[in-house]
């Protein structure tokens, strides 16, 4: 990973369990506003907007599937996320899952 990178992510206090995905993510234009390699036995997951398409094809490969909005995501009050569901909201999209950590040695990660 390049050095401005890694300090960009050392900044934003990235995990690093997650930053070659969050790496891949920025690659393909995505605005990344949440994430979590998973800690303590918790899912991990990843917020973001916008984006080529490229990780709604491939977030099967690294075992994170999108949280479906429900009629509790109607809240005005929520901001990114719904706080009861998790679903992303307001044009994001939240993944979640027992996030595949070696699918970056098992594939090529760009086109």
């Amino acid at each position: 990973m390049k050095k401005n990178m890694s300090k960009a992510m050392d900044r934003l206090e990235i995990d690093t369990g997650i930053r070659s995905l969050i790496r891949q993510l920025w690659k393909h234009g995505y605005r990344t506003i949440y994430g979590c390699e998973g800690h303590y036995g918790r899912r991990g997951y990843v917020m973001f907007s916008e984006g080529d398409g490229w990780f709604e094809r491939s977030s099967r490969l690294y075992g994170l599937e999108k949280l479906r909005n429900n009629s509790c995501c109607e809240n005005p009050l929520n901001i990114n996320c719904c706080t009861d569901c998790g679903a992303g909201i307001k044009g994001n999209q939240m993944y979640v899952g027992p996030l595949n950590k070696h699918v970056f040695r098992a594939i090529k990660l760009t086109p």
